[in-house]
């Protein structure tokens, strides 16, 4: 019965989690430590690591990786650890061993932070200053420093360390200039009647002083989502702001996130209640800022005095912790100091935030990417077809082309829907035909021969169409075919269409995402991501393994919020109970 269990077990663990689990001992401070492990299998052990790495100790052990100054051994003060005296002064007159005079120890180098001008015997312990940024703020913050050389820097506009910025002349840091409309970086070289339409696709051309070709209401900011190059009348724009919901400045009114708009310094500050500077009103972490008491002193840096002898009880104390951030390897008495905060950063290098400098992880901080973007923090989309900066998978399709009849002004992304006969006429008011209603110049009949009476009708007019017959033009009347001919007065049976298979009349066809002419050949999981460029991995933010670049998950997720992940009912052992669960749960879907 037993072996059946196991089997079952073995069987419910390969179903439930569809991957081959590796145990062994996941937390990285423990001496047994298995980066591979997936499964904690509670064989952590703390203690085989754990010696004296101090050097000048006689027990000093070169293999252990945790420093436990309780068990370092020194010898007698003048002695070595086999018991013979030890100074380079002549310390043992009478050669009986035993030191009848002591040298002084410590740092003999001028030079050092810790010179000791007293010291007669130098015992190899002297420290020398670090050069470097010590300003926190700084982008180039040298931790390791101990003496500022004043070179100091801030990252310019561009993010540069020490930069100069944008350069004179440019609009941006890549080096672009405005062109003709006054868009960074854009493409129109010229706009003569100064209506805000680059001449290469104005319909109609005047003179800045005279440029009312057209009133075209819509949004007239280049950095507005609403933005709309084909407008000549601002109408207004989509309200922007700040959408991230910790931010300290978060609106909810706003309807898209503008950049740069969010900030995270305001609300920050220290949340520590033990700290001297501790900030009852802020909302967001920063423990950088944080500052407390000295051992044995207060905030106000008046000395704590315990036996109120007037002494101040300091001792040779410190943090006695080897992975604490302010761990003191001088220190033989924990006063309790030990903090874990400065330290602390994301240590995910695929992070828009890695910080490598960080030596306790704290990934719940990491940010990434939004969906549908790549994987440089920088906003360009993983797809963008048309280059125009709206990711595929949330373009909006329709005809963009404003002179057709079924333009959509809020449409990204050409379908190859617009047509342009619905909409057509005579746009004269002195024809025959004049048509009010069109927006789309078409064919005009006037008055005169070989019309009578003076009144535009046609001598002769077999089909009725308005058309004399001697000015019938053959051709395509199907405004709905491939070659439509607008100036044509009957139809020749010329027409052509769209094939069934096929999107437009060039032929092409619908890919996998449903784009005309597309060339995606599959996208199975049908998330609008072509299979040639899907991104798999764990795609639960709750998994240790959590990819925030996957796009499909492939099973790969792992836990360790459970070390018996197969104890269903949760009493520490697995058997009967849990198997009747899990056979309970089998074939139903997870949310």
């Amino acid at each position: 019965m037993r072996y059946l269990v196991a089997v079952i077990v073995c069987m419910i663990s390969v179903s439930v989690f569809g991957q081959t689990d590796v145990y062994g001992c996941a937390t990285s401070i423990a001496c047994n430590y298995n980066p591979d492990a997936t499964i904690d299998d509670g064989s952590c052990e703390f203690t085989s690591c754990v010696g004296c790495t101090t050097p000048a100790a006689c027990n000093f052990d070169a293999t252990a990786t945790v420093h436990d100054p309780s068990a370092c051994e020194f010898p007698e003060f003048g002695y070595d650890c086999d018991g013979s005296c030890y100074c380079d002064c002549q310390c043992d007159y009478d050669g009986d061993s035993i030191c009848g005079v002591f040298c002084i120890p410590g740092c003999t180098d001028p030079e050092a932070i810790n010179y000791d001008p007293t010291a007669e015997d130098d015992n190899g312990t002297c420290t020398y200053p670090v050069p470097g940024c010590m300003d926190s703020s700084a982008c180039n913050f040298d931790a390791t420093a101990t003496l500022d050389d004043g070179n100091c820097a801030v990252n310019d506009e561009c993010g540069i360390c020490g930069g100069d910025g944008i350069a004179e002349g440019d609009c941006d840091c890549d080096g672009n200039v405005f062109d003709a409309l006054g868009v960074c970086g854009g493409f129109c070289d010229y706009d003569e009647d100064c209506d805000g339409i680059c001449d290469s696709i104005d319909p109609c051309i005047d003179t800045c002083e005279d440029p009312d070709c057209y009133d075209l209401p819509g949004c007239m900011d280049p950095e507005n989502p609403c933005y709309d190059p084909y407008s000549t009348n601002d109408d207004g724009c989509c309200f922007g702001g700040c959408t991230i919901s910790v931010a300290c400045n978060y609106n909810p009114d706003a309807e898209y996130q503008l950049p740069g708009t969010c900030e995270f310094s305001t609300c920050a500050g220290c949340m520590d209640a033990e700290a001297c500077n501790y900030d009852i009103t802020a909302t967001l972490p920063n423990s950088s800022t944080c500052t407390y008491a000295l051992a044995f002193y207060d905030c106000e840096g008046i000395c704590l005095d315990d036996d109120s002898n007037g002494i101040c009880d300091i001792e040779d104390s410190g943090c006695l912790i080897s992975f604490a951030c302010n761990w003191d390897p001088e220190a033989t008495l924990d006063d309790g100091s030990c903090e874990y905060l400065t330290c602390q950063g994301c240590s995910d290098a695929e992070a828009c935030n890695y910080d490598e400098s960080a030596t306790l992880p704290n990934n719940i901080t990491c940010t990434y990417p939004e969906m549908y973007y790549d994987g440089d923090c920088d906003g360009d989309c993983l797809n963008d077809i048309n280059a125009n900066g709206i990711c595929d998978e949330v373009e909006d399709s329709g005809c963009t082309i404003i002179e057709a009849c079924n333009w959509d002004p809020e449409a990204t992304l050409d379908d190859g829907s617009c047509e342009y006969g619905t909409c057509q006429g005579c746009m004269d008011a002195e024809a025959c035909n004049y048509d009010p209603t069109a927006t789309v110049v078409g064919y005009c009949i006037y008055d005169g021969d070989p019309y009578s009476g003076g009144f535009c009708m046609c001598l002769l007019d077999t089909d009725s169409d308005g058309i004399c017959d001697e000015d019938e033009i053959p051709g395509c009347t199907d405004y709905e075919a491939c070659n439509f001919d607008p100036t044509a007065g009957y139809d020749d049976e010329s027409c052509t269409y769209i094939g069934a298979e096929e999107c437009d009349c060039e032929g092409n066809q619908l890919d996998a995402l449903g784009i005309c002419g597309g060339d995606c050949e599959d996208d199975y999981n049908g998330n609008g991501v072509c299979d040639n460029v899907e991104i798999y991995g764990c795609t639960y933010p709750d998994a240790m393994n959590f990819d925030p670049f996957a796009t499909a998950d492939n099973g790969s997720c792992a836990y360790t919020s459970n070390p018996c992940p197969t104890d269903l009912d949760g009493n520490g052992s697995v058997g009967s109970p849990d198997l009747l669960i899990f056979l309970g749960a089998f074939g139903t879907y997870c949310e």
